[in-house]
């Protein structure tokens, strides 16, 4: 909760609505300005929040990050989604926190070491396979997924006695990629000859 307190006074606002937000977070608060919110830098108050806010950190999240050798992630070298959340709540901190230097160098510098591991995860476009899922690989076993499910779930007509192997199996291939792009054709289709089935 202290860092909450110490920092959110400090976070950037779209010029062109702060007041109202501002007004708006004061509200939900329970204060009567967004003003009461401020704990003054320096002041005997946000020091003590401060020596709370570092103290809290290091008797629980931060021991979760000592147990291995190899990386500043908690598996190790590799980041997991957990790793990710905290590197966007650090990278919050980055930016509304005045006090965000000392913070980078509590508990032996983890949270620095985290930040600046994670960095390379904060950008967006592909990223490259190294010794993790890939962008490639997330795409590879969606649209593998997506297909084969689709495949498995078509029942198409019994095809007639002398249709030949390739002209049942281009119908089915030409059903596969309508159900991958528009599905509920697909819906529309079965119900249709649900209906008709059940039309005496």
């Amino acid at each position: 909760m202290n860092g909450v307190l110490l920092a959110g006074y400090y976070m950037p606002f779209d010029p062109a609505t702060a007041e109202a937000t501002k007004a708006d977070m004061a509200r939900r608060v329970g204060v009567s300005r967004w003003e009461d919110l401020d704990v003054p830098l320096g002041s005997e108050q946000r020091k003590k929040m401060v020596a709370g806010f570092e103290a809290a950190l290091g008797s629980g999240l931060a021991s979760w990050f000592v147990r291995h050798d190899e990386g500043p992630f908690l598996e190790g070298n590799t980041p997991m989604y957990a790793d990710l959340i905290i590197g966007g709540w650090l990278r919050m901190m980055k930016n509304c926190l005045p006090e965000w230097e000392k913070l980078k160098g509590w508990h032996e510098g983890l949270w620095g070491r985290l930040h600046d591991a994670l960095e390379e995860w904060g950008t967006t476009g592909a990223k490259g396979q190294r010794n993790q899922r890939g962008t490639v690989d997330i795409l590879q076993s969606c649209l593998s997924t997506i297909f084969i499910s689709l495949w498995v779930m078509l029942h198409l007509n019994v095809p007639a006695e002398h249709e030949a192997f390739w002209t049942s199996f281009f119908r089915k291939t030409r059903w596969l990629i309508l159900g991958a792009l528009a599905p509920e054709t697909v819906l529309l289709a079965s119900g249709g000859q649900w209906a008709s089935a059940r039309d005496p």
